[in-house]
């Protein structure tokens, strides 16, 4: 018994044929039509398979993500660091050659260390942080969470766009992104400032009108 895999079927009918013409067996019709059928069989499933690797297609889009929080062991660690500071790479940093207890003991640590530093940033001097009302979020903290949701938004809002743009124009998503950063300047979403996005956004826009 032979599983139906192209090249062993292949294999058995060479060998099977060497062994008849060792020893002079005359082939009969039915061995014919049997290694026939085997012969369509391969041809067939080589054909597909090379239909199915051609076909295959790869395109690289853009893609952006923020730090939310770790989650280890059923608990959640570093849920107040703020993006791209300090405190986060503490928490993404974590050498990869330790126990699991050893960085659950190391997430707890961080984590109390951390809140240890917002609380006395809140309450420095026995009261509430300068510019807060009954210890609440410092306004600079709220500033710069109010301008991370604008940038999210934003990079939002362009990834809708091109994503509708291509959908119009057939045009792959990364050379949309592509033209965008050549006309308005800037990196890729990831790293652009607010200023050039909404710029792409806009230049997006004014496609659709004259599109439209």
């Amino acid at each position: 018994f032979l599983p139906s895999v192209p090249t062993l079927l292949q294999l058995a009918g060479q060998l099977e044929a060497e062994r008849d013409h060792a020893l002079d067996r005359p082939r009969r019709d039915d061995d014919e039509l049997e290694w026939a059928e085997d012969a369509d069989l391969a041809r067939a499933n080589a054909e597909e398979a090379a239909s199915d690797s051609l076909s295959g297609s790869f395109e690289a889009l853009e893609a952006e993500a923020e730090f939310s929080h770790v989650l280890f062991d059923g608990g959640e660690f570093g849920v107040g660091a703020t993006t791209g500071s300090a405190q986060e790479q503490d928490y993404l940093g974590i050498p990869g050659l330790l126990e699991p207890d050893q960085v659950r003991t190391l997430l707890r640590q961080r984590q109390r260390s951390h809140s240890r530093a917002g609380s006395s940033r809140r309450g420095r001097g026995g009261g509430p942080a300068p510019g807060s009302a009954d210890g609440q979020q410092n306004p600079t903290d709220t500033t710069t969470q109010a301008r991370h949701r604008d940038v999210a938004a934003l990079r939002k809002e362009l990834n809708s766009l091109v994503a509708t743009w291509a959908r119009k124009t057939g045009q792959p998503h990364g050379q949309i992104h592509t033209e965008l950063r050549q006309a308005c300047g800037g990196g890729q979403v990831a790293t652009a400032t607010p200023g050039q996005i909404q710029a792409r956004i806009d230049v997006l826009r004014a496609r659709f009108v004259r599109r439209v």
